[in-house]
């Protein structure tokens, strides 16, 4: 396993531990894993937005652009270095993935 797949679970582990409410999950591409965050898990049918893109190569954090792909120049963090960065600031919104 690479240290950004192993990085990259902490991460969505992280993720996960924020909000009982609502649960991440990934889909897995060939450039990028797409994070998903489904709420309304209890109806039949339960929603799932995109959360954030990470890419598999080199643990960059974009912003979600579109449902099957990133925001071109959405680079937010990356997970090898901003890993500490994310945990203070992450939610399960995403407010963090916008430039301020």
């Amino acid at each position: 396993m690479s240290e950004v797949q192993e990085v990259f679970d902490l991460y969505v582990e992280h993720l996960n531990g924020l909000d009982e409410r609502h649960i991440f999950g990934v889909d897995t591409g060939r450039k990028y894993w797409k994070v998903w965050m489904s709420f309304d898990q209890y109806r039949p049918n339960p929603q799932r937005t995109v959360h954030a893109f990470v890419d598999r190569q080199t643990g960059d954090v974009h912003k979600p652009g579109s449902w099957k792909a990133p925001q071109p120049n959405g680079i937010r963090y990356n997970l090898l270095k901003d890993l500490p960065t994310i945990y203070s600031k992450a939610d399960v919104y995403g407010s963090y993935l916008y430039k301020f």
